[in-house]
């Protein structure tokens, strides 16, 4: 039921009863025992009525209208505004994925997590505890080819839904339509392929660079902080204690310098699985 007929009911109550209440009040002594009496009753009635409140403009999802279609690669959100998306690769440790999910989910920040269908296969709890603790799923290509970029149209359109297929296996639901090609290998050929199964393709503006050997929570959060833009999306790998580590420090720095995080299906139109759109260049 929409906004205008649940104001409407709970008037209607309001004024049913206080009209009663008012005819039988001209007999009844002790009105002021019956007014507080009346009120009770009333606050019981509306609690049972579910008037939403209005939607803050200034904190509302962005509406389909504003949104931008995919019809090319994107490093960083297209806006201006001073909001940033974090995502995550995996990788093949998965350790500390208990303690990630807690801190996103305690600091109340979207994520977004791209699996590819090797992982989904060899860790389906790993990606059900994601897509069950509310947060998107997408398309990481199925094995991780290294030259993602040289493979035909039909070896991609292949590895979208054999990872898709798996990702749905291991989550019970579908992935969310966003595509990462391996080590952001990509060409206008390859894009259009995505673009054509469907999907939006996804790189990133800044990488944290976790999995280097010589990271260190210090490092990564360094990185981060630097590099924030409006419209960064943020790549970081799931599962490295680095990751854990320097995530509650990314969220606070972010936040301090003015910045909210945000879902990037917020942001994106999806393509049709028709379409053919050539890629154009974009930061890896």
């Amino acid at each position: 039921m929409g906004f205008a007929p649940l104001v409407a009911l709970a008037v209607l109550i309001i004024g049913v009863f206080v009209g009663a209440r008012m005819l039988l009040s001209r007999d009844t002594p002790n009105n002021n025992e019956k007014e507080s009496d009346d009120i009770q009753t009333l606050e019981s009635l509306l609690k049972n009525v579910n008037v939403p409140l209005e939607t803050n403009s200034a904190t509302s999802e962005t509406s389909s209208s504003n949104r931008t279609a995919c019809d090319r690669s994107f490093s960083t959100l297209p806006t201006t505004e001073q909001v940033i998306a974090l995502t995550f690769d995996n990788s093949n440790i998965v350790d500390k994925i208990d303690s990630i999910l807690q801190t996103l989910k305690n600091r109340n920040v979207p994520a977004f997590f791209f699996v590819t269908g090797d992982f989904a296969r060899d860790h389906a709890d790993v990606v059900k505890k994601i897509a069950d603790a509310g947060f998107e799923l997408g398309n990481h290509s199925d094995t991780h080819p290294r030259d993602f970029s040289s493979l035909s149209a039909v070896q991609i359109g292949k590895q979208i839904s054999d990872a898709s297929g798996a990702i749905t296996q291991a989550s019970g639901k579908a992935d969310a339509k966003f595509f990462r090609p391996p080590y952001g290998s990509q060409s206008e050929e390859s894009t259009a392929a995505v673009t054509a199964s469907g999907y939006c393709s996804i790189l990133w503006t800044t990488d944290g660079e976790d999995w280097k050997q010589d990271s260190t929570p210090d490092t990564v959060v360094t990185k981060v902080k630097d590099s924030l833009k409006p419209g960064s999306i943020i790549m970081l790998q799931f599962g490295y204690d680095t990751v854990d580590e320097a995530l509650p420090r990314i969220i606070t720095a972010a936040g301090e310098a003015g910045y909210r995080f945000v879902k990037l299906s917020d942001y994106f139109t999806l393509p049709s699985t028709t379409s053919t759109t050539d890629n154009s260049n974009t930061n890896t």
